[in-house]
């Protein structure tokens, strides 16, 4: 596969075009599900309206966006990718690989095909969800101290609908670069969930908005050029 197709971030989500129409990226989606009679990228993938109770025009709705549907890990992790929503392109191919600062990536089993990475808030280590369509990143517990305050704003998670959560800044630390970035307070179930998977969090699209990466599942590598 060689696909190219632009993609653009607003408001925290990253959207591609796909025939004129705008489907979310999200890597934290476990499938593909949106409006039409099959796969945007791939016909012969299972396509299913919507996952559990979230359609597309339920996520429409929270975002103020009308979008077709949410791009899944189901497709993303049969393919390497290039993803810059500073330029504005993405691509997928069957092999490509950039170097940069390196992210290692894990695919739990109990998780369905959802990415995970290692990260470390605070001098305290765990496993996060690495998670494209997400606008905030997520951490269990009060913030750490020394975090830098932001404002409340509304944000949306399946399985909790939408919410108001404060934001904070702070430095996260990875296996080679530590980087500042937005997170809120989770909802207790958002914090369930987590705690029920033995997760210490989620890390948002914040990670890869303001330089280009590689996303390769399948060796289990992510790389930033910086």
């Amino acid at each position: 596969m060689h696909l190219e197709l632009p993609i653009e971030l607003h408001a925290g989500h990253a959207y591609l075009t796909i025939d004129d129409r705008l489907w979310v990226l999200d890597t934290g989606s476990p499938v593909t599900f949106g409006e039409g009679s099959h796969h945007p990228l791939e016909p012969q993938l299972p396509f299913v309206a919507k996952q559990g109770d979230v359609d597309a025009t339920v996520v429409s709705e929270f975002l103020g966006v009308r979008i077709a549907g949410v791009v899944g890990s189901d497709f993303l992790n049969r393919h390497d990718h290039q993803i810059d929503l500073t330029s504005g392109h993405y691509a997928a191919y069957d092999r490509h690989f950039s170097a940069g600062r390196d992210y290692p990536l894990e695919f739990p089993e109990r998780l369905h095909g959802i990415p995970t990475l290692k990260a470390s808030i605070g001098g305290q280590e765990g496993e996060f969800i690495f998670d494209t369509g997400a606008q905030l990143s997520y951490h269990l517990g009060p913030p750490p101290t020394d975090y830098a305050p932001g404002e409340t704003i509304w944000d949306f998670w399946h399985g909790c609908g939408s919410f108001q959560t404060q934001t904070f800044m702070k430095e996260v630390t990875f296996a080679q670069d530590a980087v500042p970035l937005r997170f809120g307070t989770p909802p207790p179930a958002l914090a369930d969930f987590l705690n029920t998977l033995g997760l210490h969090g989620v890390i948002g699209i914040d990670l890869i908005s303001r330089h280009a990466c590689s996303y390769a599942p399948r060796s289990k590598r992510m790389t930033i050029i910086r």
